[in-house]
């Protein structure tokens, strides 16, 4: 669902880009960023190789939590009625995230999780403007990672 425009701006302006308040757009940040998630996950999946350790991005699905407990207007509504009528509990979005970590294996290496299952991405996260995509956020989050010596410089994939 992400439009995520950004993703057209050249390695280095992407995230200067999304945290400027000027240029944001509430409607598709939410998407936008589980989208570069996704992606940063994808592509930490193809440096690690997969033999040891198994790197999946999950999605528990909607669940009742107090996340959006500041919401307001029309919103706030909306994410009650959603959640009392779609939301589940804590407990099983936590089994969702279980199950990718100690349940799934080499098959879903990579792959996009979503209420336990493996699933296709959305189209903007494969082939291969998916791929560049993937490529050029690892790059910029790294280097904005070690800039602010958050990363280590010393892991060899990097």
């Amino acid at each position: 669902m992400a439009k995520f425009p950004e993703r057209k701006l050249p390695t280095g302006e992407i995230i200067a880009a999304l945290n400027d308040p000027t240029k944001y757009n509430g409607a598709d940040r939410y998407a936008t960023t589980k989208l570069i998630g996704l992606l940063w996950v994808k592509e930490l999946a193809n440096l690690t190789g997969g033999e040891q350790v198994i790197v999946n991005a999950t999605n528990p699905g909607f669940c009742k939590t107090s996340l959006l407990k500041d919401s307001s207007g029309a919103m706030k509504y909306m994410i009650k009625a959603f959640s009392a009528s779609l939301g589940r509990s804590p407990e099983d979005g936590a089994k969702c995230v279980l199950d990718a970590a100690i349940v799934k294996g080499d098959e879903s290496h990579g792959r996009y999780l979503s209420e336990a299952a493996i699933k296709d991405e959305a189209d903007i996260a494969r082939g291969v403007e998916g791929e560049q995509l993937q490529k050029k956020l690892w790059d910029e989050i790294v280097g904005v990672l070690k800039k602010e010596n958050v990363f280590p410089t010393s892991l060899n994939f990097v």
